[in-house]
């Protein structure tokens, strides 16, 4: 701006009552994972594996081990800064087991917990 080029795109204040479709997509998406996955997930120290490319979290359940990756998704094509810079996280299986393991799970008839959330690793 001091040297006379203005911004090519806008940075908007999360807060923005323009940026409120995003703020509620943003919080059904995180509302349904966080419902899920705390079903899931037990407390864990770190892990020394490694996929080659990523390190796995594994969980030990009563559907045997389970082994995920994370990935981190982001508004691409925003036009906004702000929107730019945000990033969502998610767990994916890292391997055909727990690709397999997780279906079953959604599958059944009884949920979620079907998929033992005591379980440790």
């Amino acid at each position: 701006m001091a040297a006379g080029y203005a911004p090519a795109y806008p940075e908007s204040s999360l807060d923005d009552p323009a940026l409120a479709p995003v703020r509620t997509a943003i919080g059904h998406i995180l509302k349904e994972l966080h419902a899920e996955l705390t079903q899931y997930v037990p407390e864990l120290d770190p892990s020394t594996g490694h996929l080659g490319f990523a390190v796995p979290l594994h969980l030990r359940t009563s559907r045997g081990e389970l082994h995920l990756m994370t990935t981190v998704t982001t508004f691409a094509t925003a036009v906004d800064v702000t929107l730019s810079e945000l990033k969502l996280e998610a767990f994916l299986p890292a391997d055909q087991a727990t690709a397999e393991a997780l279906q079953l799970v959604g599958n059944a008839s009884t949920g979620p917990a079907s998929l033992d959330p005591a379980d440790h690793v």
